[in-house]
């Protein structure tokens, strides 16, 4: 061996050494166990093995990997100057990391997104990677950090509300503002949205489109598209209220599915944008918790306890479970979303989910009429940012109007009718959307009756009666002996046998009949025998349309003075 190499090798001992003596008792043992690996991988059995082969490449590139790679304090330093640490209302860690030239995006820290930026970051500052304790004991830091140290702000799923302005997340960091006088594109917002795997990026909207571009790509009558349309726009608005769901109703080749995938392009883009109905409650709130819409395809049934979990979810209501390895700590889910359901006959069986839907019937297409779907979504793709931009001048127009809007009953959803008269304006004729929401009231309560046994029933039973009154007993013996509806609802397996099923059945269409016309209602028992007495009557709505709620401005105020403009229709 020249002295040289001899220099070298002396040099190469003298550097693992110092590695050694560098670190802590764990550390040292740690090291230790590492240049034995190496050694042996090398085929070497010393030290002085390893210094007459020091000029080999595999020796300097076993040396350099022994070079420490950052550890979790290293990670915590440069992840506390790169980001903006904080929790969400309810405890959960967050962080704020740079993502262009004025922009930021929120991760949770609990996400595959924050681990993989904090990774990369490591990498891109010190050149190696970092263990996958490091970055574990890293994390599990910054979260106590974003907990105990951070802000408590709100973090939203792509639509929120802050100052009387609506934001709507676009793409990373750039973000929509809508408020009663137009929209206008941002880069800072100050509220703060929440990015999960399988969100995919609205377009940027331009201005200068008209939603006539839509009505062309979808297969529904006027008033459909009208309901169509004012779902949507209602979908993009914030805020704690019942929602209405949207139906869409047809056989085979309708474009129901293609309805329904417009309709989340348009508020939520997602990778798999329709999903089958789960039948489980708690997977329906994991779906809300996860998307600011849901969308379920080809449903051919609802359970009760799915209709009431979706009713639940229009109307607000959320959902708790114990928290998977403790004892006591709860897992929280708000509802409050906007819903799609698709079916090839209306499955809505219960009045109250009757009540909140939207149902729109969509009509066979023609051969003649029929159009190849990657034809169509290409030029809707294209046609995108332009309905997109005159959705939120619609929106923005509906924001202008509403506090002027006065209806002269109020109708069911009354907050969504009231929003779609003010949006209205933008798109449609004056009154078109009553008539449609009119319309489309009475096509729900039809397809409740239709499918309730006791309603269809009692209907056809009080036909040509003014009034009847009795027992829950009399009142099932009689449905029974003289069953007038052709389709024999008292022979249906669904029919209740017995009074006290037949009593609980009553009260539940109770709302189906008084939108029929008929009045139901139980009395106080007033025997000892605690028998309630049962009052049947038409009511003025008997035989006679409804009258249309009168959608007006309240004269007592101003008309609108904002900047809002016609949109071409």
């Amino acid at each position: 061996m020249s002295e040289i190499e001899k220099a070298k090798g002396e040099t190469i001992v003298a550097l693992l050494r110092r590695l050694r003596e560098a670190k802590t008792r764990g550390e040292k043992k740690t090291a230790q166990r590492v240049l034995d690996g190496i050694f042996k991988s090398l085929g070497l059995g010393s030290m002085a093995e390893a210094a007459e082969l020091m000029a080999a490449d595999n020796v300097f590139e076993a040396l350099e990997s022994l070079s420490p790679k950052p550890d979790a304090d290293a990670l915590i330093d440069l992840a506390l100057a790169e980001g903006d640490f904080f929790c969400s209302l309810k405890g959960d860690p967050f962080a704020d990391v740079k993502c262009g030239e004025g922009r930021f995006v929120t991760y949770s820290l609990a996400s595959e997104d924050f681990r993989d930026w904090l990774i990369c970051l490591a990498r891109e500052r010190f050149e190696k990677t970092p263990s996958l304790m490091a970055v574990k004991t890293a994390v599990c830091t910054l979260s106590a950090v974003a907990r105990r140290q951070g802000e408590r702000r709100d973090v939203c799923f792509r639509i929120t509300k802050h100052g009387g302005k609506i934001y709507i997340d676009l793409d990373d960091g750039l973000v929509a503002e809508v408020d009663a006088t137009g929209w206008r594109l941002i880069n800072s917002p100050p509220v703060r949205f929440q990015r999960i795997a399988g969100m995919q990026p609205l377009p940027t909207p331009q201005s200068g489109g008209s939603i006539k571009q839509l009505r062309r790509f979808l297969n529904l009558d006027e008033n459909s598209f009208i309901l169509y349309v004012t779902w949507i726009i209602d979908s993009l608005r914030p805020g704690r209220r019942s929602r209405p769901i949207l139906y869409l109703a047809g056989e085979q080749g309708a474009a129901k599915s293609t309805a329904a995938e417009f309709a989340r392009r348009l508020i939520d883009p997602f990778v798999a944008p329709l999903r089958t109905l789960p039948t489980e409650v708690r997977d329906i709130f994991v779906d809300a918790h996860n998307s600011r819409v849901l969308a379920y395809d080809n449903v051919s049934k609802i359970s009760p306890t799915v209709s009431d979990a979706l009713c639940q979810i229009a109307s607000g209501s959320g959902f708790a479970k114990r928290k998977n390895f403790t004892n006591a700590a709860q897992t929280l889910i708000e509802g409050n979303r906007p819903v799609i359901l698709t079916g090839i006959a209306n499955t809505i069986t219960r009045s109250d989910l009757a009540d909140r839907a939207v149902i729109l019937n969509l009509s066979p297409i023609s051969p003649e009429q029929r159009r190849s779907e990657s034809e169509i979504w290409r030029e809707f793709e294209n046609e995108l940012p332009q309905i997109l931009g005159a959705l939120l001048h619609c929106l923005a127009c509906g924001l202008n109007q509403l506090p002027h809007i006065s209806l002269g009953r109020a109708p069911r959803m009354i907050d969504f009718a009231r929003f779609g008269v003010a949006c209205e304006r933008g798109f449609a004729a004056d009154g078109d959307f009553m008539r449609a929401w009119e319309a489309s009231a009475e096509e729900a309560t039809e397809a409740v009756v239709e499918v309730e046994p006791v309603a269809l029933a009692i209907l056809a039973f009080m036909e040509g009666r003014g009034s009847w009154s009795g027992t829950a007993a009399s009142l099932l013996t009689e449905l029974k002996n003289s069953d007038r509806a052709e389709a024999r609802p008292t022979r249906w397996k669904e029919f209740p046998r017995d009074c006290g099923a037949f009593g609980k059945k009553l009260r539940g269409d109770m709302a189906t009949l008084r939108a029929k016309g008929l009045v139901v209602t139980f009395g106080k028992a007033s025997d000892q025998k605690r028998t309630r007495t049962i009052e049947i009557a038409w009511g003025d709505a008997r035989k006679s349309p409804s009258p249309l709620p009168d959608a007006r401005f309240d004269g007592s105020q101003k008309k609108p003075s904002g900047n809002i403009v016609p949109l071409k229709r």
